[in-house]
């Protein structure tokens, strides 16, 4: 498969053309990104053939589809998220993708620990495993490569159905019994912090797979989760042993300009670990949209408790209490170091408690920083941002964590001080606002 090319769709002049005009008149209208529509993109000769591609290659063939040729390096990041958005919208609707509401997300090494169960494993520079994402289709843009490594991988969930069916039909059984998946502390209002869903399920002649056992794991930390028996581990041991099996899977390098559109019921897809410039402007950067497809297959009910919906065009994403929609631009995002954050904290001169309507605000102020530690009067959501004039500084955080602040005269060596600031390192990250 690696080998053929019949999976490339190659743009051609006359596609650019088309795309820069769309893209081009609703910069000039200074349109909200998260708000474009297909009728709003106008793609009169592009458009059909592209939809036509992805119905029948993504969704009823191979599962998967890459277009080449977007030109990123010489457009502005507004530019290349709009052109994006805007041929995702010819797709489907584009789904939220954290409690955030993000629809445009930014998928980057923020310097996070994989191993945090509060930390989605795009935001690491390790492995992500194979893994299937909470929409029809996931689409990446490729704006910059890594220095080595961070090669995309897929494999069919057929396949390992397949496999299983034929070497241990025992186990696979298993893998279509409601399995517990963790939330990552983005939990929709009403539901467990982990979803039930089976590995596989069958629904109106079609087979489809959900999975990400690094969820599938970190949920047996919730009591009253589903228990993981030995045989169901010893089945989903074998299940990541086929989908990294090099005979059944393929990897590809992608491109600055390339985007990616894999089918998330068919495909299982992966990212192997990566090396990163040391400058920021080089580091590796993708944007990612969640699809909800045109077209796409019905799900059975079960699909609810994660997707929200099972009704085609309006399912999927991440929806929680305080989500709103929106398609951030972000230039650089990564996590602070320890002698940024030492300097915010350190550097204070008094502290200021003040009682709003919608929950506490802790304000720690300087000549230079604002730390702010929030929450809603539910105290379900959890913000701290550093601010200063060129820079916002901000993490929602899935659970209380043991925030101290301390005055220059104390120790920064300090046991305790260092595990608070590593733990407002563990959850926080530093974005550079565009000059748009």
């Amino acid at each position: 498969m690696a080998a053929r090319a019949d999976w490339r769709m190659a743009l051609e002049p006359a596609d650019i053309a088309e795309i820069e005009s769309a893209t081009d008149a609703l910069i000039a209208s200074d349109t909200d990104i998260a708000t474009i529509t297909a009728g709003a993109f106008p793609l009169p000769h592009l458009g059909p053939r592209l939809k036509a591609r992805a119905q029948d290659e993504v969704l009823n063939g191979r599962g998967f589809l890459l277009i080449r040729g977007l030109p990123v390096e010489r457009w502005s990041l507004r530019q290349s998220a709009t052109a994006y958005f805007g041929l995702g919208a010819h797709l489907g609707p584009a789904r939220s993708q954290n409690g955030q509401g993000h629809v445009l997300g930014h998928v980057q090494d923020l310097g996070l620990d994989a191993g945090d169960p509060s930390v989605r494993i795009y935001q690491t520079n390790a492995r992500q495993t194979f893994h299937t994402d909470s929409c029809d289709v996931v689409a990446l843009l490729c704006l910059k490569t890594a220095q080595s490594g961070g090669l995309s991988a897929l494999v069919s969930a057929t396949t390992i159905f397949n496999e299983m069916r034929r070497r241990r039909p025992d186990l696979l059984k298993l893998l279509f019994e409601p399995i517990a998946t963790d939330r990552r502390g983005e939990v929709p209002e009403g539901c467990k912090p982990f979803f039930t869903i089976p590995v596989f399920t069958w629904h109106q002649g079609y087979l489809s797979a959900i999975y990400q056992r690094q969820y599938i794991d970190s949920a047996q930390r919730f009591p009253d989760a589903p228990r993981l028996t030995p045989a169901h581990v010893e089945a989903l041991d074998l299940f990541d042993a086929l989908a990294d099996d090099p005979a059944l899977n393929m990897t590809m390098e992608f491109r600055p300009g390339d985007v990616q559109l894999v089918h998330n019921h068919t495909l299982l897809h992966d990212r192997t670990e990566f090396i990163d410039w040391p400058e920021p402007e080089r580091r590796r950067h993708l944007l990612r949209l969640w699809l909800a497809a045109d077209g796409a297959r019905p799900l059975p009910d079960v699909f609810a408790e994660r997707y929200g919906s099972t009704r085609v065009g309006d399912r999927g994403g991440v929806i929680v209490r305080s989500t709103k929609l929106q398609a951030p631009l972000v230039v650089a995002d990564r996590l602070i170091t320890f002698g940024e954050a030492w300097a915010a904290l350190s550097e204070g001169v008094h502290w200021q408690l003040s009682t709003e309507q919608d929950g506490a605000l802790r304000s720690y102020h300087d000549r230079k920083y604002r730390l702010i530690h929030s929450w809603d009067k539910h105290g379900e959501e959890k913000v701290i941002d550093i601010v200063d004039d060129k820079t916002v500084f901000s993490a929602h955080l899935s659970e209380p964590i043991e925030t101290k602040f301390y005055r220059r005269s104390d120790n920064a060596s300090d046991p305790a001080v260092q595990k608070s600031l590593r733990q407002l390192l563990a959850y926080a990250r530093l974005r550079t606002k565009q000059n748009a």
